[in-house]
């Protein structure tokens, strides 16, 4: 059995041949963890475009078409492609406060991160915010995350089905889901 952290989870299928083939697309000629792991992120925050959408997992995210996803997709494909390329990664879910540039979005948000063993030490990243979302949040940038505090972090090897349920009606059916998602494809 492979080790925690390390293994495939529900959302998070690092076993996948094409998850394994795209890490190692991505990772080509990386020297050290640091750099693996930018590459990674580098990769999922301009590739994949943030937009309140279904939660679907790793692996079926790279067939939508677009490639869109939510900041729990986004960390879903991204310790999924570290998790394969041998990087030992978890899940961060917390109260955080973004950093908003269109006024019209909540700061005060729950956001999933990731955290990424580099040198024996565990290292946030948030991969969420590309270019895309310039004109709405501030980019996420490699280890320096998009919000300016986040309280209440609660780490985890892998999402449960209930927990993505809960997510997947909210961003469908509540008002802040659908005011959010108003915005973004206004934008």
């Amino acid at each position: 059995m492979k080790e925690k952290y390390l293994r495939p989870t529900p959302y998070c299928e690092s076993d996948d041949e094409e998850i394994k083939r795209l890490a190692k697309k991505i990772v080509k000629g990386s020297k050290n963890q640091k750099q693996t792991t930018q590459k990674i992120f580098l990769w999922v925050r301009e590739n994949i475009k943030w937009t309140p959408s279904k939660i679907v997992g790793a692996k079926k995210l790279l067939h939508r078409k677009p490639l869109i996803g939510l900041c729990t997709d986004k960390t879903n494909l991204f310790i999924a492609l570290c998790r394969s390329a041998g990087l030992k990664s978890r899940y961060v879910i917390m109260d955080a406060k973004l950093q908003t540039i269109d006024k019209r979005l909540p700061s005060d948000t729950k956001h999933f991160a990731a955290e990424i063993l580099i040198n024996n030490k565990w290292v946030i990243m948030d991969p969420a915010f590309g270019k895309n979302t310039s004109k709405l949040m501030r980019v996420s940038e490699f280890g320096k995350p998009a919000w300016t505090s986040a309280n209440n972090l609660k780490r985890m090897e892998g999402l449960s089905k209930p927990l993505v349920l809960i997510i997947n009606l909210f961003i469908q059916y509540s008002p802040s889901g659908k005011k959010i998602r108003k915005i973004v494809e206004e934008t």
